[in-house]
């Protein structure tokens, strides 16, 4: 049996959304920007305009200027892409059920697989890496699991070993995968280790975690770290990650 995969990119998306709600600027090149005085200041997205001008996604904006001197720079507006992000989805719903969204960022990346797997009662036996450079080189790497996990602490350090064993840091990162695979029912039968009471003990609180997060809603429960910088790390990894285009993954 044949599986016929569509993908959907939205070319632009927070530019294009931007020049929806700003008509007067179609004819300018527009950038779609991170915080410069949060240390976010980054081309996030990019006109087509923009685009002919040199100006790529990643660059930093004072770079972005120089390439493009009439470069118009706007905010970023998470939640109004999410909203038409949720717009285009209600649109592949029309035709299919089986829908699938891209994320980032590293436990924030674990995070979001270990919840997927935990809402379809899965557990996964391999983690694999995506990464690609600012030149746009990329590679797959992959690493069995000595069991079977849904848990995001052990795909996350799982992801780690398998970056820090194989990126030399010649360039900087453009952008990063995680993947669980070699996937099996999460009640399947596993080899019992006397000593794995913590691995039952963070499958209790991950689970536990997802009640109180379906109830009270994903920011009930966070991650010390996640607190640290709120406008990198303020949104919803399973759910919220929908307004990235995966071409800002390339």
């Amino acid at each position: 049996m044949f599986r016929t995969i569509l993908h959907v990119d939205l070319n632009s998306f927070y530019a294009s959304v931007e020049l929806i709600h700003r008509p007067e600027l179609r004819d300018k090149p527009v950038a779609v920007c991170g915080d410069a005085e949060a240390r976010h200041g980054i081309v996030l997205a990019k006109s087509e305009m923009a685009k002919k001008a040199g100006v790529k996604t990643g660059d930093v904006i004072w770079e972005a200027r120089i390439k493009c001197p009439g470069l118009v720079t706007l905010s970023a507006d998470f939640h109004k892409y999410l909203r038409f992000s949720r717009k285009a989805r209600e649109i592949y719903a029309d035709y299919t059920d089986q829908i699938e969204s891209f994320g980032i960022d590293d436990y924030v990346l674990a995070e979001s697989v270990a919840a997927r797997l935990r809402k379809h009662g899965l557990k996964c036996r391999t983690v694999t890496i995506s990464v690609r450079n600012n030149d746009l080189y990329s590679f797959d790497r992959q690493g069995k699991l000595l069991i079977p996990t849904f848990i995001s602490n052990d795909i996350a350090e799982k992801a780690m070993e398998l970056f820090k064993a194989n990126y030399t840091w010649d360039k900087p990162i453009r952008s990063l995968g995680v993947r669980g695979a070699d996937l099996v029912t999460a009640n399947g039968h596993v080899q019992i280790d006397l000593f794995d009471g913590d691995n039952l003990e963070a499958e209790t609180l991950e689970q536990t975690i997802d009640t109180i997060r379906k109830r009270f809603g994903h920011y009930s429960v966070q991650r010390c770290a996640l607190l640290l910088d709120r406008q990198l790390t303020g949104f919803n990894p399973k759910d919220d990650h929908t307004i990235h285009p995966v071409s800002y993954y390339k």
